[in-house]
């Protein structure tokens, strides 16, 4: 009587599922606001600056009341545009810029790119350009 073994090999292979950008934008942005709040004196009155602010009082009140928005979402009161934080006319825009600038020290274009990926206010990028600008190490 003779046996004959086969060589059977199994593969399993799950299926390639999409990332899911709304909990990687909301984890995001939880980390970010975590992060502003041990470098930054002065964050917690953004809430209260959204509402004197001109660009942001109408969605943000609307989003107080809970009306929803198809690009920005509030969370723990602050004001996100998708995963950027929405910074008021304050003096955290020439804070935030300061200070990635001197601790960073990028050059014109990572500091655009920096700035864009966690940050919305719009013409901030025009003030990033104008501090890197006046200020690069050369």
């Amino acid at each position: 009587m003779s046996v004959i073994f086969a060589r059977v090999h199994f593969f399993i292979e799950a299926p390639i599922r999409q990332p899911n950008k709304m909990v990687d934008a909301l984890s995001q942005c939880v980390t970010l606001l975590s992060t502003i709040h041990t470098h930054m004196p002065g964050f917690d009155t953004l809430c209260e600056l959204y509402l004197a602010d001109a660009l942001f009082n109408q969605i943000y009140a609307e989003l107080l009341e809970g009306g929803k928005q198809e690009k920005y979402v509030l969370l723990n009161c602050y004001f996100f545009r998708g995963s950027q934080l929405c910074i008021p006319a304050c003096f955290l825009r020439e804070h935030i810029i300061h200070e990635l600038y001197y601790e960073w020290h990028f050059r014109q274009d990572k500091m655009l790119a920096l700035v864009s990926t966690y940050y919305y206010r719009p013409k901030l990028l025009g003030q990033v350009s104008n501090f890197v600008k006046k200020y690069a190490i050369r």
